[in-house]
């Protein structure tokens, strides 16, 4: 398979999995929670969705730096829906730092072939 090609498989597989974390975490939090705390399960969902998307995307694409780039992807899927209704103002500086400490810690945690 040529390199490119399981670069973009890498990093699909990354945002489909995160993406799947943050349905079910946020599907859980609905269902348990309400009002302010939500968002707290929502900023919890984006970080574990980030190190298993970032886990994935290092395990197909054999390169650190792919949890740096689900990472970003979902932080801007996210202000998409920061945009679309009213947040905390903690939400985002909350969310960034978290999705960033998780994109580190997937790129350490999933040790490639070789390092």
């Amino acid at each position: 398979m040529p390199s490119w090609l399981r670069n973009i498989i890498a990093v699909i597989a990354g945002v489909f999995v995160g993406g799947l974390c943050i349905a079910i975490i946020e599907m859980v939090t609905h269902t348990v929670t309400s009002g302010h705390t939500l968002f707290i399960g929502a900023v919890i969902a984006l970080a574990f969705a980030t190190f298993i998307g970032g886990w994935v995307s290092v395990k197909i694409g054999q390169k650190a730096y792919f949890p740096f780039i689900i990472g970003v992807l979902l932080f801007g899927l996210s202000l998409v829906n920061v945009f679309t209704f009213k947040h905390p103002i903690w939400f985002v500086p909350t969310a960034f730092i978290l999705i960033a400490i998780s994109a580190y810690a997937a790129s350490r945690f999933s040790k490639i072939k070789g390092e």
